[in-house]
């Protein structure tokens, strides 16, 4: 049986990845069950997030509790996937992660910073996650777990290579059902959906890497170089297409 949390940075692919997994038969999907922990211990982001008091009355605000209900109680399916923001980490020891199979899901930075500006004002490094990725990843690898570094453009360049290598690490079979989805809502989502899924509601699958012109506000610059650095390390351990 696999419990598997896939550690996301923001404005990634994330949803489209729990609808993928949600395909196959043997698997539970859940979206984000450490949300509402996060903004209650940090009170001060709830006003930038919106739909924040329908998160906190949606979820228990108990994250630690949260993950080890996860490990300890009956699942419907065969395996479980839990849909992680990194940044939703707060007070919470990594060595509760340690009987989980864990996930990075990462992404160029300009692309994430892109993106999020234009729904919350002036994020910084915590925001954007991949400090905390980065702070997960060599907690993992000294505790003798390495984890599984996944690149969103790599797995846009070829989704079935990318996802078949990804199931192999994991050590299941590969099962196409999860190169396509219905498009619209699904009952997976969290309450936020209507705020941030617009995009992956739309879609029936994993859309081809996109060229885009790119800005970032000239504040963010800084903020840029610090995450490219950090990018570049863990993109070593990606899975390639």
């Amino acid at each position: 049986m696999e419990r598997i949390n896939l550690w996301s940075s923001p404005r990634n692919i994330s949803t489209a990845l729990m609808y993928s997994f949600a395909q196959r038969k043997d698997f539970e999907v859940v979206d984000e069950p450490l949300y509402a922990h996060y903004l209650n211990a940090r009170p001060e982001q709830q006003l930038r997030h919106p739909a924040a008091e329908e998160v906190l009355r949606s979820q228990s605000k108990e994250g630690r509790k949260i993950l080890k209900d996860f490990l300890n109680q009956e699942i419907r399916e065969k395996h479980l996937l839990l849909k992680q923001m990194t940044h939703h980490l707060v007070d919470i020891p990594h060595s509760d992660l340690l009987d989980f199979t864990n996930i990075l899901l990462i992404r160029p930075p300009e692309r994430i910073i892109f993106s999020y500006q234009k729904v919350i004002s002036k994020p910084d490094i915590d925001d954007i996650g991949i400090k905390a990725q980065a702070e997960l990843f060599e907690f993992l690898h000294s505790n003798k777990q390495t984890p599984i570094v996944l690149d969103t453009h790599e797995l846009l360049k070829a989704p079935k290579k990318v996802l078949r290598l990804l199931f192999e690490k994991i050590g299941l079979d590969f099962d196409p059902s999860v190169l396509s989805w219905k498009a619209g809502p699904r009952k997976e989502d969290g309450v936020w959906a209507k705020h941030w899924y617009s995009n992956v509601h739309s879609s029936t699958g994993f859309q081809a890497l996109s060229k885009k012109e790119i800005t970032i506000n000239k504040d963010l610059i800084p903020l840029l170089d610090k995450c490219n650095d950090i990018y570049k390390l863990l993109f070593q351990h990606a899975i390639k297409a």
